[in-house]
């Protein structure tokens, strides 16, 4: 029995962990530039949208004088002109989502370990 019940929080564990990610969501900076240069703002990854489309990952990214420099999806460092981004988009976690998300794998794991104690896989 106590076997069941490690098997069982083990996989709610996982899949909470799982599905963390997704309480994640992406903002768009309004103002890139002036977001990027503050010295209290440390983002570690964003979303670029170029002027052709193209949609790229940075890593660390920051503007230097007229360019948003960063690590790219290549591990090349690289520089973009500010003119040339349409659009950065910032990964935030959402508080709310998260919350709701562990509030509901909590009380599935509840549910799982009633049902093996009230019908045993025996």
């Amino acid at each position: 029995m106590r076997r069941q019940m490690r098997w069982t929080r083990l996989v709610s564990v996982l899949l909470v962990l799982a599905y963390l990610p997704a309480c994640a969501t992406y903002t768009v900076m309004p103002d890139p530039a002036s977001t990027l240069k503050a010295p209290q703002t440390e983002l570690k990854q964003v979303q670029v949208t170029l002027r052709t489309g193209e949609q790229v990952t940075v890593r660390s990214p920051r503007v230097e004088g007229d360019s948003l420099r960063g690590t790219w999806p290549n591990s090349l460092v690289r520089s973009v002109a500010l003119t040339d981004v349409a659009a950065v988009h910032v990964k935030r976690t959402d508080v709310a989502r998260t919350a709701g998300l562990v509030v509901l794998f909590a009380a599935a794991a509840v549910g799982v370990a009633l049902t093996v104690a009230i019908f045993p896989l025996d």
